[in-house]
């Protein structure tokens, strides 16, 4: 094998550890771990998503531990309701908005009876439309 062929091959060699460790620095960021690709979902888990609207609810409107426990199986169940309104294959896009748009303003209504007059003022400016 002659220099020439030698250098072209560990040119190439280079350019592929190069582009590679490119590609892997690009998907695990500066933190060194794995970040999803582009375009991916997170795997929340239906109770992860109930308790963080919770928390967040109950952080912006400084709900009693009363307030949560009521409050907790309104987000339950609207949940549970768009799931199975979002693996209905028999309805189109648009009866499907509608209908989503009834259950969460059906769970805000039942979340406002909850609140105490200044928390509803905080509701109104903050709840999901």
């Amino acid at each position: 094998m002659s220099n020439i062929e030698r250098i072209i091959k560990m040119t190439i060699a280079a350019s592929i550890l190069l582009v590679s460790g490119f590609a892997y620095s690009q998907m695990t960021g500066q933190s060194g771990q794995q970040q999803q690709p582009p375009g991916a979902t997170s795997q929340a888990t239906p109770s992860n998503e109930v308790q963080d609207a919770l928390t967040r609810i109950s952080t912006e409107l400084n709900l009693t531990e009363d307030q949560k426990g009521k409050i907790k199986p309104i987000l339950e169940n609207e949940l549970s309701q768009l799931v199975v309104l979002r693996n209905d294959t028999s309805m189109s896009t648009d009866v499907k908005q509608t209908k989503a748009k009834a259950i969460h303003d059906s769970a805000n209504s039942q979340i406002s009876a909850i609140l105490n007059p200044e928390q509803q003022q905080k509701w109104d400016a903050i709840k999901p439309r």
